[in-house]
């Protein structure tokens, strides 16, 4: 609660501390949205520090990790051919005569709306091929902003984060 960071790096380190002073009771509030999740990540650093402690290891190696965002090891990139075609930012907005969509989370869904009609899902595929399989978007370079905003609306909706449509998710994002 008292710190402007990612809480799954703190309650581990707080799990770490605790262990180290010999502490055997741990509270960790939900109180805001920024701590949402917080219990559970605590739980687990627990588990770790438990399963370290036990191999007498640092904690990590263990089968149980709290990476959400960044992963242990990459995959190796694929070598792309050698003739490639530079992808071009140029393009003409042309509006759809099908109608536009409004995006937005509600109620632990995703769901897009143009005042006709509203489909809510769970998944942004889902939410895309209804709108698709009823007529409901006329060009293809709309089927493919839906389905980008869609998509970061589903990833917000997992994260537990908010989602404006045209918006950036992350702040690292603007400017």
């Amino acid at each position: 609660e008292l710190l402007d960071g990612d809480s799954q790096g703190a309650n581990l380190l707080l799990s770490v501390l605790a262990m180290e002073v010999g502490a055997s009771l741990l509270f960790t509030p939900e109180y805001s949205a920024k701590a949402k999740g917080s219990i559970h990540e605590l739980a687990v650093a627990s588990q770790m520090m438990v399963l370290a402690k036990g191999r007498q290891t640092p904690p990590k190696d263990l089968g149980l990790d709290l990476l959400i965002l960044k992963e242990k090891r990459r995959i190796p990139e694929e070598v792309p051919p050698r003739e490639l075609v530079e992808a071009s930012a140029d393009h003409k907005f042309e509006a759809d005569p099908a109608g536009s969509f409004r995006i937005f989370l509600s109620e632990g869904r995703i769901v897009a709306g143009n005042g006709r009609i509203t489909v809510a899902g769970t998944s942004a595929r889902k939410v895309l091929n209804t709108l698709i399989d009823r007529g409901l978007i006329g060009r293809l370079d709309h089927a493919g902003y839906l389905g980008r905003e869609l998509e970061r609306a589903e990833i917000a909706l997992r994260l537990g984060r908010s989602y404006i449509q045209d918006e950036p998710l992350w702040p690292i994002e603007k400017g």
